[in-house]
């Protein structure tokens, strides 16, 4: 599970990265159309580019510290456990834990799954778990395992979160909604959709703009921006060129950041 985490930071840095480079390029080449001094296109480019590359990076981190009402996806994959029966979650986490470690295990008599000296616990229920769950939770677990993992889609209320500051070894950690989300894509083992949820039709503008300004398609923006940036070297009229790769520029940024979906998420 902690290989989790460091595939997530990894993935971040990366990303920061790469969007530094292209952000630069775009930032540098856009400035060159105004200036030929060098020290002023690098300066200014490099400037502009960490300022995009900044958005952007506090944008996508906005957008995957979404609560669970506000992602579909994640929602439609915990209600599978959330409306199923609790034999359903406990046969599914097992089997799938089992997966991963051999020795994956119930204790039959405190109801928990034991993976490597880790009691693992599930709270599949609409709204936040209280205080008197978390403590019967860890009253059972404490004297058999060195760390608790509770998996509870709605995280903690507020007595629960002051009970658990309180609370001495074994170690107490809680998974959200999008924790278990991306403990299930870690484990490689994501349920069935039997329960599908009912979503809003969108007509008209709105689904135009929910298609083209979809986050799988800022990479497509991008690259068209390049291509026409890269032409208005050696083009006439270069600056219908540039224009046009500002505009995809533009359409690049709202989509890496789900514009659409923060609009709708206001409303």
């Amino acid at each position: 599970m902690k290989n989790l985490n460091i595939k997530k930071r990894l993935v971040l840095i990366i990303d920061g990265v790469l969007t530094f480079f292209v952000a630069s390029f775009f930032s540098i080449a856009f400035i060159g159309y105004f200036s030929r001094d060098l020290s002023t296109m690098l300066i200014a480019g490099i400037t502009c580019a960490l300022s995009i590359t900044a958005l952007i990076m506090v944008f996508q981190k906005k957008r995957r510290d979404k609560t669970l009402k506000d992602n579909d996806e994640i929602k439609e994959i915990l209600t599978q456990f959330i409306y199923n029966d609790e034999e359903f979650s406990k046969k599914f986490f097992h089997d799938a834990f089992l997966k991963r470690y051999a020795s994956a295990e119930f204790d039959e008599e405190y109801d928990f799954l034991k993976v490597q000296g880790t009691a693992v616990f599930f709270h599949f229920s609409p709204g936040e778990m209280n205080a008197i769950t978390l403590g019967n939770f860890y009253k059972n677990a404490r004297k058999k395992a060195k760390k608790i993992l509770i998996l509870s889609v709605d995280g903690l209320s507020d007595d629960a979160e002051a009970l658990k500051k309180l609370l001495p070894d074994p170690e107490l950690e809680i998974l959200d909604g999008e924790k278990v989300f991306s403990l299930l894509n870690w484990l490689g083992a994501m349920p069935e959709k039997e329960i599908v949820l009912k979503k809003p039709k969108l007509t008209g503008l709105k689904y135009f703009f929910s298609q083209a300004l979809k986050p799988k398609n800022a990479r497509r923006y991008f690259f068209v921006a390049f291509v026409l940036m890269f032409s208005s070297f050696f083009m006439p009229h270069s600056v219908y060129y540039i224009i046009f790769a500002s505009l995809c520029i533009v359409l690049g940024i709202a989509s890496k950041i789900d514009v659409v979906d923060k609009i709708k998420s206001r409303n």
